[in-house]
């Protein structure tokens, strides 16, 4: 499998797009595309072993990702790092393990004390069993496509000069596969005030789309709040849609990290937390946990098109006076 060297990824690094003319637009989708590639290949590499909680590639992947951030421009998300460690114990074995997160800061005078908390898990399950003399998981779909999807979004706020109204929280969290343990731990110790937290949208297995096919995503836990509401209020000339009709997207609400968010606490019968959903293009496409779950077979060109959308989406909701609230009784705002 192809290993992305560290000229690529700087070189990738070093191109920025600042005007927003037609012509460099274009431009701008190829390097994005590029960019998503070459993130996607070297975290979901045969050389990252499929980035097994505790293994020294999770090491490799959050200096990555905290690589990324900082060239990019974004201010620390744990004081004055980026990086921010935690043990889990699983299995009688204690495992140290790091979250990575970083800020783009508000500027809506009102506004700009709210927090947009963006995730996507960077973990994968490491070697398993040998398929067709294949034992590496690399989990280039789940979830090396989400987290190549969290750290773009960054980066193009920043290449385009935007200013959000609200304050951005982007965070790559790992333990996922064991419990959803980094978005806990960062929950259960926030670098920023949760109260003021506005919603959690969270990025999981965005690389593949055979099933319900181009240009459409679903959430999960769309009737838990009025999240779907502000999305199809969003106007947006890419054309994308939120597809409604994935039977699965509400049992898959308590299924990724995005629950670290929706029980902060618990009130007797009620769920005290904060408004979130998860988005995604996977619909059952037989590769989740398998060993061909590889890089060659995202669609890169859908993916340029989704961070596009959910970019200007994520900036549009930055500056929104509409609230998020929950629509199901058993949650209230924490």
């Amino acid at each position: 499998m192809k290993r992305v060297s560290g000229i690529i990824f700087m070189a990738t690094m070093l191109m920025v797009c600042r005007s927003l003319d037609a012509q460099l637009a274009t431009e701008a989708d190829r390097r994005l595309h590029d960019m998503l590639r070459d993130w996607v290949f070297f975290l979901a590499s045969d050389e990252m072993g499929g980035r097994a909680n505790g293994s020294p590639q999770m090491k490799i992947a959050a200096d990555f990702i905290a690589s990324v951030f900082s060239n990019a421009g974004l201010k620390p998300g744990f004081g004055d790092s980026y990086i921010r460690g935690y043990t889990l114990t699983s299995r009688n074995r204690t495992l140290e393990e790091q979250n990575v997160a970083a800020i783009i800061p508000g500027s809506d005078p009102v506004l700009k004390d709210e927090y947009i908390i963006l995730t996507a898990h960077f973990d994968h399950i490491g070697i398993g069993r040998p398929v067709e003399g294949d034992s590496i998981y690399n989990g280039a779909d789940d979830n090396a496509a989400g987290t190549a999807t969290l750290m773009a979004i960054a980066s193009r706020i920043m290449e385009k000069g935007v200013r959000p109204g609200r304050t951005l929280v982007f965070v790559a969290v790992s333990g996922e596969e064991m419990g959803m343990r980094g978005s806990r731990n960062f929950v259960a110790d926030p670098p920023v005030d949760l109260k003021k937290a506005y919603v959690n949208l969270n990025f999981e297995m965005p690389g593949y789309n055979k099933n319900i096919g181009k240009k459409k995503f679903y959430i999960t836990g769309e009737s838990q709040t009025n999240i779907d509401d502000l999305i199809r209020s969003f106007s947006h000339p890419s054309g994308w849609e939120l597809y409604s009709l994935y039977e699965n997207a509400e049992r898959l609400f308590s299924s990724s990290d995005n629950v670290a968010f929706n029980t902060v606490e618990r009130r007797g019968e009620i769920s005290a937390g904060i408004p979130s959903t998860t988005l995604c293009t996977h619909t059952g496409e037989d590769h989740l946990h398998k060993p061909w779950d590889e890089p060659q077979h995202i669609d890169y060109e859908n993916m340029t098109d989704f961070v596009n959308w959910v970019t200007d989406f994520v900036v549009w909701l930055s500056r929104s006076k509409e609230e998020i609230v929950w629509t199901n009784p058993s949650y209230v705002r924490y």
